[in-house]
């Protein structure tokens, strides 16, 4: 094989299309600001023009002079770096073959994709206004309807566009959006065809996307594309031969920035699940399904555990979520490590406690 015959912009166009078909939090911004991003370290400049004045006008009479436009210029920097690097028998063969190569792209995408989300929610968390920010404690469908109507409130009083706002969950919440026909009754071709793009629901003005990259999954995050923009480019994919196999090695660069340009358009709930909000319909519908007529003769000690339960089989764990677990936790005591983010370290310190 001839590594010469490698075409480094077929891989990163493949690449690119498996992310814009995997990522969620780029919908929540636009690349209006889109230059060539060549290392990291680098700016983008972002200009925006101030507001405009209206005015009466008047029949046969002169205006004003025309006002001189404001502006503000912010820069955002290129911080985010991340590289992939794996082996190929031959990188030619893969090259001619689309599904292979597909394949091969598709799996530094689901890898890239999960990153690149939770450094993009993070940038929305961080940016948004502090005055955008509420806490509340949700264990039904009205409340978390409620705490989306505020959410919603928040950017309508700072003028942001109604059509093409967002609001991100974790599928705690929106387990309770599928209880609830406010959330699942559309009404127009147009809702069901957004539902069918990713969307799981619609309510208070929101398109509703399910997540697992919130940080720490204890947030809602509602905004609109018009109030942040990212830059994200794939710099440099390259092939080479590996010394001691007889494969070849293909390796690439993901550069990226993002920053929050109007923080007043980006809303946040922080939200508290209380007792029994995460996961607690799946549990009752299990308990439901138990015989009444359980032996008499039965121990409490012969019966199996059952997920709510305070002394679940370290089995049990594997089946729950990321926020049944950080509610275990804070039921029992367990401190968990704020650097535990994924599900295998959240995981690993709830079992290491028991």
């Amino acid at each position: 094989m001839s590594i010469e015959k490698f075409i480094p912009t077929i891989w990163s166009a493949r690449l690119l299309a498996h992310l814009d078909n995997t990522l969620v939090a780029n919908r929540f911004f636009n690349n209006d600001w889109e230059g060539e991003i060549r290392e990291k370290g680098n700016t983008v400049k972002i200009n925006q023009i101030g507001d405009v004045s209206v005015f009466d006008y008047i029949p046969n009479q002169d205006m004003d002079p025309p006002e001189t436009l404001g502006g503000v210029q912010q820069e955002m920097v290129i911080d985010f770096a991340k590289a992939f690097n794996f082996q190929i028998d031959d990188v030619d063969n893969v090259q001619s073959n689309p599904k292979l190569m597909d394949a091969a792209m598709e799996r530094s995408g689901v890898g890239l994709s999960a990153v690149v989300d939770a450094w993009l929610f993070d940038k929305l968390i961080d940016g948004a206004a502090s005055s955008n920010v509420l806490s509340a404690t949700i264990t039904t469908p009205d409340e978390l309807y409620v705490a989306l109507t505020r959410l919603r409130t928040m950017l309508t009083v700072a003028n942001i566009p109604i059509r093409g706002r967002l609001a991100a969950m974790p599928p705690s919440l929106v387990e309770l959006t599928l209880q609830d026909d406010r959330f699942t009754k559309t009404g127009s071709s147009d809702a069901e065809n957004r539902l069918q793009d990713g969307v799981v629901a619609r309510a208070a003005g929101f398109d509703i996307l399910e997540v697992n990259t919130i940080p720490g999954n204890s947030h809602i995050i509602a905004g609109h594309p018009i109030s942040a923009t990212a830059a994200t480019q794939i710099t440099k994919t390259e092939a080479y031969r590996m010394e001691k196999r007889f494969a070849d090695g293909l390796k690439g660069l993901f550069l990226g920035g993002a920053q929050v340009t109007r923080p007043n358009g980006v809303a946040l709930a922080q939200v508290t699940l209380a007792t029994g909000a995460s996961g607690a319909f799946a549990f009752s519908a299990a308990k439901l399904s138990e015989p009444d007529n359980k032996s008499t003769n039965e121990s409490d000690d012969e019966r199996p555990n059952e997920p709510g339960s305070e002394s679940l089989d370290k089995e049990g764990f594997e089946a729950m979520t990321i926020a049944q677990l950080q509610e275990y936790a804070a039921e029992n005591g367990i401190e968990i490590p704020p650097t535990a983010k994924s599900k295998a370290e959240i995981l690993s310190a709830v079992k290491g406690n028991e």
